[in-house]
């Protein structure tokens, strides 16, 4: 072999590649189930307020500028009626901004919500018309 002609280095592995790929498009090359939760499983986990309320996940509200999570719709259960039952058709909805979650139990199954039963009853109703996206202002109310 003439001293001068020099052998190539082998290819690099193809998970070398792939980690290389997605660092360069800024994406996160680990995806570990726990790291991660999917909308689906998310949107059928409870949620709990400061002062032990429930609500459930309705929907996400993705902003569309930069993909982050910007609103998760609740479902919070009407207060009971004088018959002492709940009518399911007064459920309230409620927009709740992202940095009003505290912390997710993954165990339990709950994100807990740093807000109270009383600011989610007065934050906005996606039914209602006004900004949504967190630039222009804010759609939630006391929080």
């Amino acid at each position: 072999m003439d001293p001068e002609q020099t052998v190539d280095a082998p290819p690099a592995p193809v998970d070398e590649i792939r980690g290389e790929i997605a660092a360069e498009l800024g994406a996160e090359p680990d995806l570990g189930a726990d790291r991660w939760i999917r909308a689906d499983r998310l949107r059928r986990i409870a949620c709990e307020t400061t002062d032990g309320v429930s609500a459930r996940i309705t929907d996400l509200l993705i902003d569309d500028a930069d993909w982050e999570l910007a609103y998760v719709e609740l479902t919070l259960a009407p207060e009971a009626s004088e018959h002492g039952q709940d009518d399911i058709l007064s459920a309230i909805r409620r927009l709740v901004p992202r940095r009003s979650i505290d912390w997710l139990d993954r165990d339990a199954g709950i994100l807990h919500l740093s807000i109270t039963e009383q600011a989610l009853r007065e934050a906005a109703s996606p039914d209602e018309p006004g900004p949504t996206d967190g630039r222009q202002g804010d759609a939630s109310v006391g929080f």
